[in-house]
């Protein structure tokens, strides 16, 4: 069974409602009028847990750790923690990271931690950076 054709009002107002549902969630920019699912509002998977007899223990492993939504990136070699857009910065003390378990507020304590690095700067590729002006190279019009 073949659906009968859509006239061009009936396309219009399709779009507007799936548009509308988009919009309602926050995940969507819109690019030559088309949605498009923004990269950091997918939904990320939360690492496994155990409930222990003193609360519940979040097992955590070298690479990107998520809980509840906010992930954070754990390098062991360096013993650094990370988020998107900052500086690395080092695993606060008394978090141990190692017997891949941590609590809650531990990892809470993390994603403070991480959020506190410097905010990750990217240069720019090719010429002089700020096109050779003291300043940045901001110019006025």
């Amino acid at each position: 069974m073949t659906n009968p054709p859509l006239d061009a009002a009936e396309i219009f107002a399709q779009f507007q409602t799936r548009r509308a549902v988009l919009r309602r969630g926050g995940a969507v920019a819109l690019a030559a009028g088309l949605p498009v699912a923004l990269a950091g509002c997918l939904e990320v998977a939360d690492n496994a847990f155990v409930d222990t007899p003193t609360g519940r223990a979040i097992l955590v492993e070298p690479g990107r750790n998520c809980w509840q939504g906010r992930c954070v990136t754990w390098n062991a070699g360096e013993d650094s923690l990370s988020v998107q857009g900052r500086e690395p910065v080092p695993v606060p003390e008394g978090v141990d990271l190692n017997d891949g378990q941590i609590s809650e507020a531990e990892f809470e304590r993390l994603l403070q931690a991480a959020r506190a690095g410097r905010v990750r700067v990217r240069e720019s590729s090719g010429g002089e950076a700020g096109g050779g002006e003291a300043g940045g190279g901001a110019s006025s019009i």
